[in-house]
């Protein structure tokens, strides 16, 4: 018979770098982010009851303002269309940035 094993935030296996980069990278090419932009992500163990015990946090930060948005999954577990699929819920742009590849609406 399996065992479940139920783990705790604190034991939840965290991502690491190349999951970080990779989500950084597939976030910064949807838009033409001025040079001054940054972009981050993030990784943050959730306490509150009933949340995953990963999430994962996008952001975008330029001089004139701040954009960022939370999914509820570890880093490792996120693809391309995850990201994509938060961003269309945005639109054409986010911040006044142009997005590179708008959602297909045909």
């Amino acid at each position: 018979m399996p065992v479940l094993i139920q783990l705790d935030a604190e034991d939840a296996p965290r991502s690491g770098p190349d999951a970080v980069a990779r989500v950084k990278h597939w976030l910064s090419s949807q838009f033409h982010l001025p040079d001054d932009a940054a972009v981050m992500v993030s990784e943050l163990r959730c306490r509150e009851d009933g949340c995953p015990p990963l999430e994962t946090i996008l952001a975008i930060l330029t001089p004139t303002g701040r954009w960022h948005r939370t999914i509820h999954r570890a880093t490792a577990d996120l693809t391309e269309a995850d990201i994509v699929t938060v961003l269309d819920a945005e639109g054409s742009q986010v911040l006044g940035i142009p997005r590179r590849h708008l959602p297909d609406r045909t």
